[in-house]
């Protein structure tokens, strides 16, 4: 006899196979620290490029204005002021992608840990 219990379970470990393991495959090969770190440093190269291209877009959009007081500017104070808004900015960028990956990790956790249940419950069944 068919057991419809065992078939809507092994129904959805097919489904978490076919879209979901890929997705969570690096939740189950890291640490969290380890994946958190991962991409907090992907995401410090590329809020770094961001800022890069917000400054550069900044420059050429006042371009006239710069080269009219090119003798006149104090380059430590333009220095110091730009660091500042990239160390801020990156701050506030590096908590958000803390915060989403976390967040992230968890439910990946929750469901890949789901799913070994769910395959541990259909191995119980056979043993029956």
């Amino acid at each position: 006899m068919i057991n419809e219990d065992k078939i809507k379970t092994m129904t959805k470990l097919a489904a978490f196979d076919e879209s979901d393991a890929k997705k969570y495959s690096q939740i189950i090969e890291y640490y969290r620290s380890d994946y958190i770190g991962k991409e907090m440093l992907k995401s410090t190269l590329m809020g770094t490029i961001a800022y890069v291209f917000c400054v550069a877009l900044w420059f050429f959009s006042n371009a006239d204005d710069f080269l009219k007081n090119i003798n006149n500017l104090d380059y430590m104070s333009l220095g110091m002021d730009l660091l500042k808004k990239y160390l801020l900015f990156l701050l506030a960028y590096l908590f958000i992608t803390y915060v989403v990956y976390a967040v992230r990790y968890s439910y990946g956790q929750k469901k890949v840990k789901n799913y070994h249940k769910n395959i541990h419950n259909i191995l119980k069944s056979y043993d029956e």
